[in-house]
């Protein structure tokens, strides 16, 4: 398997989680997931996945076959964004309150980050792998 697709299931496995918690978010609202779902349990756990992502992420970057500058663009926000999160999410290692930032966000940034997860998923799984992977 190459480092690219690997990257790919990574990122997809990641950011499916974030689709299930923000679209939870739209239909329960903030204060549902943050009693049922977003424990800081669950915000470790998902620290950890962020983890492995980013250093699927990062182990890719020299594997892609750079059709442009919007492909490298892409790759280094959806790094910066995941490698933000790790940070973000990882403070529930350290912190009880560490989930309590997720209220901080305003409702239509779920449906905002639904739209745009669509969007950078659909150009992941367009890269291509580069030759000597």
């Amino acid at each position: 398997m190459t480092r690219l697709r690997q990257a790919q299931i990574g990122l997809t496995a990641l950011l499916s989680v974030g689709i299930a918690v923000h679209t939870t978010r739209l239909i329960l609202g903030v204060e549902a997931v943050q009693d049922l779902v977003l424990t800081r349990a669950f915000d470790s756990a998902f620290a950890v996945v962020m983890l492995v992502a980013a250093v699927l992420l990062w182990r890719a970057k020299n594997a892609i076959d750079w059709r442009g500058m919007g492909e490298r663009i892409l790759f280094w926000v959806s790094f910066g964004y995941v490698a933000l999160s790790v940070v973000l999410h990882g403070r529930s290692w350290f912190s009880e309150e560490a989930t309590d930032v997720f209220a901080a966000f305003p409702y239509w940034y779920s449906a905002a980050f639904l739209a745009v997860i669509a969007f950078v998923l659909t150009l992941w799984w367009r890269l291509r792998p580069a030759a000597c992977d």
